[in-house]
């Protein structure tokens, strides 16, 4: 964990193609689903109202801001102290009120049963393999109310995570830096229907 926890301070965004700041506009399709019903079948009244949505992966605060502009009542975790800060400054750096932004990981949030009507995942439910997505995946549905939305994005087969390991089995076992990586939509909807 400390290899991984290193690698988000230190690439948290690209320094080495001149970016002077971390990002700060939020994910394109997280935009698309939240604020048009072409995008998505999510009932727009849904996302008219004040909500509370937790981001599990919140990085440089880059959708929290876009949460604070929906008027949404935002938190965030991070899997370490240098992360959480990062997305502090960037948000005080764009003249953002700070939400709640905690420590804790995808399988252990800080939060209470029930707490939130959204739960975002973009580009954090990779970084575990095997059960430990199912353990996500039940964290997500502990800390969500009852009729809440759930947004997840993971990598597709260009991501660097996925293209930097090494194809060990069949069309679903990948091995990265000697650790499993599960990157497969169908096993990812099994798991999901587990847990009804």
């Amino acid at each position: 964990m400390i290899k991984l926890v290193n690698y988000n301070l230190k690439n948290s965004f690209s320094r080495h193609m001149g970016a002077k700041f971390p990002p700060s506009f939020p994910n394109e399709m997280l935009v698309k689903i939240l604020s048009s019903n072409f995008y998505s079948n999510i009932k727009k009244n849904f996302f008219n109202k004040r909500i509370k949505i937790l981001e599990v992966g919140s990085s440089s605060g880059n959708n929290l801001r876009f949460f604070l502009e929906k008027k949404y009542i935002p938190y965030g975790i991070e899997i370490n102290k240098e992360m959480v800060d990062l997305g502090k400054k960037n948000l005080l750096r764009l003249g953002y009120k700070i939400p709640k932004i905690l420590i804790g990981n995808i399988c252990n949030t800080p939060f209470k049963n029930n707490s939130f009507d959204c739960l975002v995942s973009i580009n954090t439910i990779h970084y575990n393999f095997g059960e430990d997505i199912l353990l996500a995946l039940k964290e997500f549905k502990r800390v969500l109310k009852k009729n809440s939305v759930v947004i997840i994005e993971t990598s597709g087969p260009e991501h660097f995570n996925r293209a930097q390991s090494k194809k060990i089995i069949g069309n679903l076992d990948y091995v990265s830096n000697n650790k499993k990586l599960l990157i497969n939509v169908s096993e990812l909807r099994k798991k999901l229907l587990k847990l009804n």
